[in-house]
């Protein structure tokens, strides 16, 4: 492998990690929006979503 594969595997790696910190760190703010009392068709808005596919990912059933 030469190095420009060496850094485009780790650019790739470093990206994998970062979403899935990102995932985490949604899926809580979403649990807190949730405890607040915000509806799933506001946390839905918010995702770019609807509310229903929110609350099929995010709800406790999904986790």
């Amino acid at each position: 492998m030469d190095e420009r594969n060496v850094a485009a595997v780790l650019a790739l790696r470093d990206a994998v990690i970062e979403r899935s910190e990102a995932e985490r760190h949604l899926s809580r703010a979403v649990a807190q929006a949730r405890a607040a009392g915000l509806p799933w068709s506001t946390i839905g808005t918010f995702l770019g979503t609807s509310g229903e596919a929110a609350r099929q990912r995010y709800g406790k059933a999904a986790v």
